[in-house]
């Protein structure tokens, strides 16, 4: 394979003169072809299919989908009875020291975004914005724009994740942007990620990988409770039954959990704020756990987290540009027929949904969901939109999208190249086809 590999070099050299990266990518593809698809380049000959196939491996990237969808102003609004469409929110889309210093100056979200590439044929990487553009979400008109449109396509508000190490508030530029500007009219709770922060990307603390660790007390508590009164006392601020919700995703990581919620509740009472509605994430750390073991009052539910220990790794059956990978490669079709199997807990639980996902871009041994589409992920809506208006009281009618712009997860609402506003689209569709069910 050595005189394939030296004509390989010298073609992509010459297809790609100004761009190393590219460079690299090409070189890493075509060394797994040679090796999987039994390719011979036996002569510069072959130059022009190799640009070709290139082109056509990046096409998802840059080109629209049959299934893309442009903008498009439809009046919608939401009616008092339709179910609440809760999108997560992540807010690391511009610069701050602590980045700078563990990634390097200028790191944000788009960085890990950008550097994703495809593993395999049709592998849809990396993903672009489409009209939101690589936003900095220090200037306030993003969120403005970003605001708008999701009331457009039918989403009730943000859920917004929450990042406190120790008395020390992290990536806070939207959430002081919602607190400082009344006129940024969108319904949002918190949702505190209280795991340590590591080079993993993973929540795990070890040694090699942690970046900031998470530690955990009553001290800490009341520290934390006081940081976000501000927020429990916005008029915006989601409530269920005149209660403040606020969502916690590792219960397991605090010395004594209950005694945690009881701290916070006697603070909020004494303060006039009234008794919290505190939700815990249901996730790969502690799965599909009753809220009664901490005294939570509900349960959210998270994929893929949830379910992906359950699923087939479909690693062996898709051919890789780069052999030596090391992938999870699941069915997003597979993943909606576990949700919905599930049988109705005893406990509330607030269903959750996500338009696709593909950690690639920031991990080394990622979880890649294909077969998702537009139109896949609206069934799923649809369904789980009949469930939680069969099941839950009026007031808790919440259903969590996982969500509005992790995009280096490939888990985002948001518009991007390939299909324009079609989840969007697909959401606001779903909400009006219940409206007659």
């Amino acid at each position: 394979m050595g005189n394939e590999i030296k004509i390989l070099t010298r073609i992509i050299d010459r297809l790609f003169p100004g761009d190393s990266a590219r460079r690299l990518i090409a070189r890493s593809i075509y060394r797994g072809l040679i090796k999987n698809e039994k390719m011979k380049l036996i002569e510069e000959s072959v130059y022009d299919n190799i640009r070709g196939h290139f082109d056509d491996i990046y096409a998802n990237a840059y080109e629209k989908s049959s299934d893309y969808v442009p903008f498009e102003d439809s009046g919608f609004h939401l009616l008092d009875n339709d179910p609440k469409l809760l999108a997560f929110y992540l807010p690391q889309y511009y610069p701050f020291p602590e980045n700078d210093s563990f990634w390097g100056k200028g790191f944000t979200e788009w960085s890990n975004t950008t550097r994703a590439i495809p593993f395999f044929r049709n592998h849809y990487q990396p993903r672009l914005p489409d009209e939101l553009g690589f936003y900095d979400t220090r200037i306030k008109d993003v969120l403005k724009r970003q605001i708008e449109i999701a009331k457009m396509y039918g989403i009730y508000g943000f859920c917004f994740h929450h990042y406190w190490f120790n008395g020390k508030p992290l990536m806070r530029v939207p959430y002081n942007h919602i607190m400082a500007n009344p006129d940024l009219d969108m319904p949002f709770c918190l949702h505190w990620a209280n795991e340590p922060w590591s080079t993993g990307w993973d929540g795990f603390s070890s040694k090699e990988g942690l970046l900031l660790d998470q530690k955990h007390s009553p001290e800490d508590d009341i520290a934390f409770i006081k940081d976000i009164e501000p927020a429990l006392r916005d008029r915006r601020y989601i409530r269920i039954n005149g209660r403040p919700l606020l969502i916690i995703y590792r219960p397991g990581l605090f010395p004594d959990m209950r005694s945690t919620i009881k701290r916070w509740n006697d603070y909020a009472v004494a303060r006039g704020i009234g008794q919290l509605f505190i939700a815990v994430m249901q996730t790969n750390f502690e799965g599909q756990m009753h809220p009664a073991e901490y005294d939570f009052d509900a349960a959210v539910e998270y994929p893929p987290h949830c379910y992906s220990p359950y699923l087939a790794n479909y690693y062996e059956s898709v051919p890789l540009f780069y052999p030596n990978s090391f992938l999870n490669i699941n069915s997003y079709p597979e993943i909606i027929q576990k949700c919905l199997s599930r049988e109705k807990p005893e406990y509330n639980l607030f269903r959750g949904i996500m338009p696709g996902w593909d950690n690639s871009a920031r991990r080394k041994n990622p979880f890649i969901f294909i077969d998702s589409t537009p139109d896949l992920y609206k069934k799923w809506l649809m369904e789980i939109i009949a469930y939680t208006k069969k099941n839950l009281e009026p007031d808790r009618q919440f259903i969590f999208i996982n969500s509005w712009n992790e995009w280096a997860e490939g888990a985002y609402l948001e518009p991007d190249r390939r299909y324009g506003f079609a989840y969007l689209n697909a959401s606001r569709q779903a909400i009006t086809v219940s409206r007659n069910s």
